[in-house]
């Protein structure tokens, strides 16, 4: 028998498991952590650069600022991924905290100097992060930046 069975009168295997009990919850299912990562649905978008997914997840209301279990937020997944098209997505979010500190400080602007992505800075200082930031490190962007000339 197949662990999942075809349709009986118009009825898929999740149909059923969508009216289950204790499938409520507080949090959407947007917001849930997969694994062990901590990563949401939109993290995991952002690190397999699935822009199309991470529309959907946005217009379903997931949260755009969850945090990994390092603190890391979407979009810096999107720029360690150097994922431009999910990273303009939620650089366009109003919500989007473009400045929000991993555990480590690292803000998306350190990150993205720290890994060399010009463009992903350029969009970062252009739409105002904070460039005076300082990381855990006592590292700054415009250090990384100079470090990495």
């Amino acid at each position: 028998m197949p662990l999942f069975p075809s349709p009986v009168c118009g009825l898929t295997p999740l149909m059923p498991l969508a009216h289950s009990p204790g499938l409520e919850s507080e949090e959407s299912w947007t917001d849930q952590p997969m694994g062990s990562s901590g990563e949401t649905p939109l993290h995991l978008a952002a690190r397999y650069s699935r822009a199309d997914a991470a529309r959907r997840l946005l217009a379903s209301a997931a949260d755009v600022n969850a945090r990994d279990q390092w603190g890391r937020t979407p979009l810096h997944t999107a720029i360690a991924a150097d994922a431009l098209g999910v990273f303009q997505i939620l650089l366009r979010d109003r919500q989007t905290d473009l400045d929000a500190s991993a555990h480590d400080g690292c803000t998306p602007l350190i990150l993205a100097t720290r890994l060399g992505v010009e463009n992903m800075v350029e969009e970062l200082v252009g739409s105002h992060a904070d460039i005076r930031a300082v990381d855990k490190r006592g590292g700054h962007a415009w250090r990384y930046r100079a470090g990495s000339a």
